[in-house]
């Protein structure tokens, strides 16, 4: 014969809970389950959300409990690029939480977020100060000289069909011109480029149409380069001739010269700082003379 059996809550090793204290708030509270057969007794207990969530924590079953969350972040810089300064910075977060048993899990990272920050060019070094024979260079924003093929112009000056070695002999005379010997501004240089292109395309017109007159077969603009130093002398006399009016070849070539020079100081080292003057024959130089 079975005899039932009184079972009581102390049997599970659990307080008994009367009813005033099953009413009783609790920091942590949780559903209890009891079943019992004839010979056998069980006892459940299940956490549930809000269940026994203290304040500031909240069920998480993902996180298997009561769980509070906060966020961190982190962050790393870096220099700005050559030539510049400041620094730049990003950040990335992940959020934390933190258990309700003590325990800490983070979540993932983030992306970095982009660069942030204000890099500054460096400014360049301020020029020496001027001294006796210091030399500079006359600047194309007061006169725009045509020296040599590192020149803005020079390609394409005149007839862009004429060979670099006819431009160089143009810039060649007006360095040993005169005094002076300055290089060609732009609008004498593509003045008479043009005008000497125009000469030896006279000369080479008939030759190029004539019946065996073009024995090599070149195309027009080849043809006439073969022609321009039959022009160069005719084009030497008119150089000479347009000089003479404004006495280049002389001393007002050296005034003008040395006015361009004096405005060239005057925008580097300021108004009224120095006195420059023109190296003769340099093409484009200056040389200071004297300190104010």
């Amino acid at each position: 014969m079975y005899h039932h059996a009184a079972f009581c809550c102390c049997v599970l090793g659990l307080p008994a809970l009367s009813g005033a204290a099953a009413s009783m708030p609790s920091p942590s509270s949780a559903d209890i389950g009891f079943a019992a057969t004839g010979v056998r007794a069980e006892a459940s207990i299940q956490q549930s959300s809000p269940g026994g969530c203290r304040s500031g924590f909240t069920f998480q079953a993902d996180w298997d409990g009561c769980v509070r969350t906060s966020s961190t972040s982190g962050s790393e810089s870096r220099a700005c690029p050559s030539g510049q300064t400041g620094t730049q910075r990003r950040t990335r977060s992940r959020t934390v939480y933190t258990h309700q048993n003590g325990s800490i899990a983070n979540g993932p990272w983030s992306a970095w977020s982009s660069w942030s920050g204000t890099c500054t060019a460096v400014p360049p070094p301020a020029p020496p100060p001027p001294t006796v024979g210091t030399e500079l260079t006359i600047p194309s924003s007061i006169s725009a000289m045509i020296c040599g093929p590192g020149d803005a112009g020079y390609g394409s000056g005149g007839n862009t069909l004429i060979e670099n070695s006819y431009r160089n002999q143009l810039i060649a005379y007006y360095r040993a011109f005169g005094l002076a010997g300055r290089c060609p501004e732009t609008s004498g240089y593509n003045w008479w480029l043009s005008d000497w292109w125009s000469r030896a395309s006279k000369i080479a017109n008939g030759p190029f149409h004539a019946p065996g007159g073009n024995p090599r077969g070149l195309g027009w603009g080849a043809y006439v380069n073969t022609f321009m130093p039959d022009a160069w002398e005719e084009i030497t006399r008119a150089i000479d001739v347009s000089a003479a009016g404004n006495d280049e070849a002389n001393q007002g070539g050296v005034l003008a010269a040395n006015g361009l020079c004096q405005r060239a100081a005057n925008l580097q080292f300021g108004s009224g700082k120095t006195t420059a003057i023109y190296i003769l024959k340099s093409g484009n130089r200056c040389r200071v003379t004297a300190v104010h």
